[in-house]
């Protein structure tokens, strides 16, 4: 029987949360001997991570933004030349591309949401990989039906690190670390440490 290909599609070029998951998740899906063609930005820093699997194939591409039709071009020959059964896209940039290239090879297509997103850029997905239930709810208030969404929860392979006991009597320390953007929820944060306190 031969293997399920896979095109995952990440066009970012820096290294958070979102692009963690686009390694982990190819790499995983690779050691269950699916074929994946890895599209990424030419700038990528885990290319070397990817490429090194016998069952993935990095495609890097050089893009400017969402507006790069030569880039675009180039993401749909690479996708119709490998002939993946399903596309899975990141972000709104891969989505936009990868959906638009979806659409036009007439292969089917589904994005893992990493934030509560603005869908203008989502218009060509078939489906909706949610994180929580609190995306589902999201996607559906923006008038995506139940049976185009999925949940599924992120996942890491970083090895899980045990907490070190805390000594008594040790004030509470408080730390957290991202971007302060609303979508981030740091104002949730923030609440709910003072109601801790409280």
């Amino acid at each position: 029987m031969t293997p399920m290909k896979i095109t995952q599609i990440m066009l970012a070029e820096g290294f958070g949360g979102a692009e963690r998951h686009f390694v982990d998740l190819s790499l995983s899906l690779a050691d269950r001997n699916y074929q994946i063609q890895a599209i990424c930005h030419s700038k990528f820093a885990h290319q070397d991570t990817l490429s090194q699997h016998p069952n993935i194939q990095v495609t890097p591409v050089r893009i400017w933004g969402k507006w790069d039709v030569f880039a675009a071009k180039h993401i749909q020959n690479a996708i119709a030349h490998f002939s993946p059964h399903i596309i899975h896209t990141h972000l709104a940039r891969g989505a936009y591309i990868g959906g638009k290239a979806a659409k036009a090879l007439n292969i089917p297509s589904v994005v893992n949401l990493h934030n509560y997103v603005n869908l203008k850029y989502y218009g060509n997905i078939n489906h909706f990989i949610a994180a929580t239930e609190d995306q589902k709810n999201y996607l559906k208030k923006q008038a995506i039906a139940s049976e185009h969404i999925t949940v599924m929860p992120h996942f890491s392979l970083l090895p899980a690190v045990p907490p070190k006991p805390l000594p008594e009597h040790q004030p509470i320390q408080f730390m957290a670390l991202g971007r302060i953007v609303k979508k981030k929820g740091f104002d949730v944060l923030i609440r709910a440490f003072r109601a801790y306190l409280d």
